[in-house]
């Protein structure tokens, strides 16, 4: 009855009769980050806060649930705590590495961090589950853009060969090494 009500937009009733399935068993698979989602659309602080305490709990009945860590990783990322969200998304990917968006907000903590190289890969491999995501194209385009400039090359200058040298030698300079996804959860 709840996501009836969710699909006609009718959230504070949907929100009501997710509370009151939880109250009949804590432990329905999915009863809580099906909250957790209908509270976030709230946009209030309020809201937020027990967004978050729902996903926590999801993840309380069923630890392999990779949509609660994403989503605490988006809400740890929108806060600026790069090291939350580095541990969410990270235990996401690991949950499913075939996520676009994990790879993706992972990515985003990574450039952050200030550490593109090692946010590329996850940015390509986004695209290779989901060619069409333009938010990884666009951020694949900043870390090319950033490498350009701390190279000192002028925008849209680069050929393929230059683009593979600016990156070996944007490497070198600031140290950076290329990681594999499957290595960045214990970078």
């Amino acid at each position: 009855m709840a996501h009836e009500l969710a699909k006609r937009g009718n959230t504070a009733e949907a929100i009501e009769n997710y509370r009151a399935a939880l109250k009949l068993d804590p432990q329905l698979p999915g009863i809580h980050f099906e909250l957790a989602e209908m509270l976030n659309t709230l946009a209030t602080a309020e809201g937020s806060q027990e967004a978050e305490s729902e996903y926590r709990s999801a993840l309380a009945v069923n630890p392999r649930d990779e949509q609660s860590e994403r989503r605490l990783g988006d809400m740890a990322l929108q806060a600026s705590d790069l090291q939350k969200a580095f541990e969410h998304y990270s235990r996401a990917l690991q949950l499913q590495p075939h996520d676009p968006e994990a790879n993706i907000g992972l990515a985003k903590v990574l450039m952050s961090r200030d550490e593109p190289l090692k946010a590329e890969p996850l940015l390509q491999r986004a695209l290779q589950l989901d060619p069409a995501n333009a938010v990884a194209h666009y951020r694949l385009s900043a870390i090319n853009e950033m490498v350009r400039r701390r190279v000192g090359l002028r925008p849209g200058s680069l050929h393929r060969e230059d683009h593979r040298n600016a990156h070996h030698i944007y490497r070198h300079r600031s140290g950076q090494n290329h990681l594999s996804p499957g290595r960045i959860g214990r970078a």
